[in-house]
């Protein structure tokens, strides 16, 4: 018998893949200008300066002080490790990508997808990122479903148009949609 999860729990995946190409989409990111990447001295801090960075940063985009669990979720997708986060409604998961968006230079493209079951709480998501953009500028994101995805709007993805693409986990094991 395992032990229920904790409230929120941070659980690195099983080792395998590091990523997994969809049909078509190697061959339209190799057309990509550059790859996004974090700053190098981001990458060089330890661990503990890695999370007090991270803490000092997430000032703005929590209400509160940003969750032990929040920080430590998001020092491991810094850290290219698999996460995947457990916790309840109100714990803050929506932030994490968002603090983890904040890491990149203003000037790069950085996308962010999240995977949310909750077709309501995607366009939620979508709806806040029209309110809370850098001085007063929309953040692009899309709630991506077949309806919305498009010949247009996969060549937005691919160009880096939107910050945050949202998507059912239907959705995006669906290679024949994506």
């Amino acid at each position: 018998m395992s032990a229920s999860p904790t409230p929120a729990q941070i659980l690195p995946s099983d080792e395998g893949s590091d990523h997994m190409i969809i049909d078509g989409a190697a061959e339209l990111l190799s057309e990509s200008k550059q790859r996004v990447a974090l700053p190098k001295k981001l990458l060089a801090l330890s661990r503990d300066e890695l999370k007090d960075h991270i803490k000092k940063m997430a000032n703005g985009i929590c209400e509160d002080e940003a969750k032990e669990g929040q920080i430590d979720a998001v020092a491991h997708l810094v850290h290219s490790e698999h996460t995947f986060v457990l916790a309840g409604t109100g714990f803050g998961k929506t932030q994490i990508a968002e603090m983890y968006s904040k890491l990149f230079k203003p000037y790069q493209k950085a996308v962010i997808v999240v995977v949310n079951p909750l077709d309501a709480l995607r366009d939620n998501q979508v709806e806040e990122k029209k309110d809370v953009g850098v001085d007063h500028k929309t953040i692009q994101a899309i709630n991506l479903t077949k309806d919305t995805l498009t010949g247009n709007v996969a060549k937005q993805i691919t160009r880096g148009d939107f910050s945050f693409i949202y998507v059912s986990p239907e959705a995006f094991l669906n290679s024949e949609m994506l």
